[in-house]
């Protein structure tokens, strides 16, 4: 794995952790785990690398495996 992919995943772990802790208002948490699914996004697109994304059948396909 990247430097890129863990430091995202390793945020998504902290937004994580905020978004399920009860005494953060709603709609905080809401927005915290929306950034957290953004940040495993964007840690799986740093794992397959930028030439794999650059093919787009086979940078998507990938993606949509891992998912």
């Amino acid at each position: 794995m990247s430097k890129a992919a863990e430091h995202h995943s390793r945020l998504a772990d902290c937004f994580d952790k905020a978004a399920g802790d009860e005494t953060v208002p709603l709609n905080q948490r809401v927005e915290f785990a929306r950034k957290a699914n953004w940040l495993r996004l964007l840690a799986r697109l740093a794992a397959i690398g930028p030439e794999r994304c650059e093919e787009p059948s086979r940078g998507l396909t990938a993606l949509a495996a891992s998912l």
